[in-house]
């Protein structure tokens, strides 16, 4: 491995040693919040949603739901 490199690692659920974080998050809009996390992060998309259906996207050990949720009262 290069100096600056990250080893990539497989994660599963239910993990077969250690921990996994399950993470709902309620979004404005779900692709672009999976694109932001995506790029500044470097999460791996999973699913964008279908339908009403939520987006999906890991990060390491951590498995993050995407859902729409209510607009801001303003």
């Amino acid at each position: 491995m290069n100096p600056g490199q990250v080893e990539r690692k497989s994660y599963e659920i239910p993990p077969r040693e250690g921990i996994s974080v399950a993470q709902f998050l309620t979004v404005a809009g779900i692709e672009r919040s999976a694109r932001y996390y995506e790029k500044v992060f470097g999460a791996r998309v999973l699913s964008l949603g279908d339908g009403n259906a939520p987006g999906h996207l890991q990060l390491e050990n951590i498995w993050m739901i995407l859902n729409v949720g209510p607009a801001d009262p303003e």
